[in-house]
């Protein structure tokens, strides 16, 4: 008989205001206020150590902010009654990603995508249920290949355009023409970005736990579809749309996620929404944050967290079957 398994997720914005105050004062803050400094004193960003400076100190802080963040959200997550865990260290997370961003920086890049995979081989080797560890089996070769494809050569066609905009412009050709090929270039643009989403995402969900494989089951044509709707959706509604945006695209791919055992599907994940309710909830959310000036900001995120993890539950394949 199969059996329905219920996720829930627990933080609240009181266990974890420390760490979210200083992630507003010590990342969010410097660069908001480098952004000031730019609108009202261009000249001061003229020297380039005023904004490395204000990025470096950001992105040092949010390293060593990212693993107290991690054991709380990750580790109020649960399955019934059993929360998982995170067992992350910040001083491994930390020098992790200073050394692989700086073979990144050496290599012009071309690492980075073996250095996304140690991050999440890293993050994932630290997250347990059960006191059994995940793992995660993405390759760095696989994402430089999907990158290649679905971006690098994508901007390299864009960029192309863009320099024969500019050329055009100095040539004499009409700034109606101009316009046609700007537009042209954003929609040739939102059009690349759609596969290069859809093929990130599939390489990132590629777990192991125990014995089980916890994959996508999905074809590229029709999710690419779906992911296009919600984008042109979210544009020709200036964004209003996007909180069912975001429930769409969770609900369609955690629909397709399954996790087998020895190549039989063995649970799947399920989900449903009320579209109109997550677009209310997810303003009020935001509408709150915006007006406490973004302290409500940590219980809004925790409560938005809340609406899509505890409208998810694991089903059985013998409920999968009975429900085809």
């Amino acid at each position: 008989m199969g059996r329905l398994m219920n996720l829930s997720f627990k933080l609240t914005g009181k266990d974890w205001i420390g760490i979210y105050l200083a992630v507003l004062v010590f990342y969010f803050f410097p660069i908001i206020g480098m952004q000031i400094v730019m609108r009202l004193k261009p000249a001061a960003m003229l020297h380039p150590a005023y904004s490395f400076g204000t990025m470096l100190f950001s992105m040092l802080v949010s390293l060593i902010l990212a693993t107290p963040i991690l054991k709380k959200f990750i580790g109020n997550i649960y399955i019934e009654d059993k929360p998982f865990t995170y067992e992350g260290k910040i001083s491994r997370f930390f020098w992790l990603n200073i050394g692989n961003a700086l073979l990144s920086l050496i290599t012009l890049f071309i690492y980075a995508p073996w250095y996304a995979a140690r991050v999440m081989r890293y993050v994932v080797s630290k997250t347990s249920y059960k006191d059994n560890p995940l793992s995660f089996n993405g390759k760095g070769g696989h994402l430089f290949v999907v990158l290649l494809l679905t971006f690098v050569v994508p901007m390299i066609f864009i960029t192309m355009i863009i320099g024969f905009v500019i050329r055009a412009s100095y040539g004499g050709v009409g700034m109606v023409a101009v316009n046609i090929a700007n537009v042209t270039t954003q929609i040739v643009l939102l059009f690349i970005l759609i596969p290069y989403f859809y093929y990130v995402y599939r390489w990132m969900v590629n777990f192991n736990y125990k014995n089980y494989l916890i994959k996508w089951n999905t074809t590229a044509l029709p999710s690419m579809g779906v992911i296009l709707r919600e984008f042109v959706l979210t544009l020709i509604t200036l964004g209003i749309y996007h909180p069912v945006a975001m429930a769409r695209l969770y609900e369609y791919f955690m629909n397709r996620t399954i996790i087998t055992q020895q190549n039989s599907p063995a649970f799947s994940f399920r989900v449903k929404f009320n579209y109109f309710k997550v677009w209310w909830y997810i303003w009020g959310q935001i509408i709150l944050t915006l007006i406490t000036l973004g302290i409500y900001g940590a219980w809004a995120y925790c409560k938005s967290i809340a609406l899509f993890i505890n409208s998810t539950s694991i089903i059985t394949s013998a409920m999968m079957d009975s429900s085809a």
